[in-house]
């Protein structure tokens, strides 16, 4: 795998249980309750728009919280998307996680965001992209990666805003810019 051991930090975990926590939004394993919040958002033209798959149906909604519920990647145990919460209400708003991505034959370890639109323009993006990056730098590894849809320029800023830089596009289920940054010198 690109970058370290992965060590215990990222790992499957059971349901509900945190997995990182911000200033205002705790992200945790999902739950079978969060199903009806996260397909509403995941069938929302806006909130969906950016991503190669678009729009999700329920059941779609359910197989991929049925992925995550279970480990996510397979030779990957815990890399996978995991519920994000506001802290104040554990109200679900959107969802993030850690990934293994194959890009040209090399394996990559993709920060993902997204939040449901009412939680859009609080920084909250940048926030939990932030807490992404560190946690895959504690996890042991050197470089990590965001994908973002070509004319996704918020995704492209808070990508920006966690210090990572445009490398070039690639071609997964269409085009997207790839952004990556290093593990700082210690």
């Amino acid at each position: 795998m690109a970058g370290g051991s992965g060590t215990q930090l990222i790992r499957r975990m059971a349901p509900g249980e945190e997995v990182l926590r911000t200033e205002r939004m705790i992200l945790r394993a999902p739950r079978p309750e969060d199903l009806d919040r996260l397909a509403a958002f995941y069938a929302d033209e806006d909130v969906r728009r950016h991503f190669p798959n678009f729009t999700r149906t329920r059941e779609q909604t359910a197989a991929e919280m049925d992925w995550s519920m279970a480990g996510g990647h397979a030779s990957h145990p815990g890399y996978t998307l995991w519920a994000a919460t506001w802290r104040d209400s554990g109200e679900l708003i959107g969802r993030g996680g850690i990934l293994v991505v194959e890009i040209d034959g090399v394996e990559e370890i993709e920060l993902a965001w997204m939040l449901d639109k009412p939680w859009w323009g609080r920084g909250l993006g940048r926030e939990m992209g932030e807490g992404l990056r560190d946690l895959g730098f504690a996890a042991g590894h050197e470089r990590l990666i965001a994908l973002v849809d070509l004319p996704n320029h918020a995704s492209a800023a808070t990508a920006r805003s966690i210090g990572m830089s445009r490398e070039r596009e690639v071609d997964l289920h269409g085009l997207c810019h790839l952004f990556a940054i290093e593990r700082p010198a210690v």
